[in-house]
């Protein structure tokens, strides 16, 4: 079949069937399995719940296996990491969180990882799609840069940085200002 494939013109009719046939899961070993793709079924959630509540995760590519779903270890990661996990917090976001994500993102920019570390139960993507949706917005609306480091007014009390100063970096005292 190798040699069949070997002399198939790129795209053509032939690539294509051996393409199928391979996604569809023929030529696999006999202890593969395919991996489902799409929406999560409830029986797979709480088969994955349970197995990760009572076994915990360990090593997330031997998670599936275990748990009896025909789903990618990352597949399950991400399952658990955004929709499963008990500590998740779920509904609107409150002032307080609001204030931490802006002062934050005024010291760290765009890094969402450090700023939902500082927001116990939100995921990053909860975090960075509620700053581009509502916080962003009504910065600028207020007519403020969401860029800009200075924080809002009444926001935080420390000095303004100075634009184009590096902030903590050790190499600032070698570069002219």
């Amino acid at each position: 079949q190798l040699k069949q494939h070997l002399a198939l013109e790129p795209g053509g009719a032939e690539d294509r069937v051996i393409k199928r046939k391979l996604l569809e899961g023929e030529g696999r070993s006999a202890g593969e399995q395919k991996v489902k793709r799409g929406l999560w079924s409830p029986e797979e959630d709480e088969k994955l719940f349970k197995y990760v509540s009572v076994c915990g995760h360990g090593s997330w590519s031997s998670v599936p296996k275990h748990a009896g779903l025909q789903r990618s270890g990352k597949s399950c990661r991400l399952r658990w990491v955004n929709y499963l996990r008990p500590d998740l917090k779920r509904g609107a976001f409150s002032e307080q969180e609001e204030r931490i994500i802006i002062e934050v993102h005024r010291v760290l920019g765009n890094s969402w990882e450090q700023i939902a570390a500082r927001l116990p139960g939100r995921t990053v993507n909860e975090v960075k799609n509620f700053w581009n949706s509502c916080i962003k917005k009504k910065l600028i609306a207020q007519g403020l840069d969401p860029q800009d480091p200075q924080p809002p007014a009444g926001l935080q009390d420390s000095p303004p940085r100075q634009r184009g100063k590096p902030v903590n970096n050790p190499l600032s005292q070698f570069t002219e200002h």
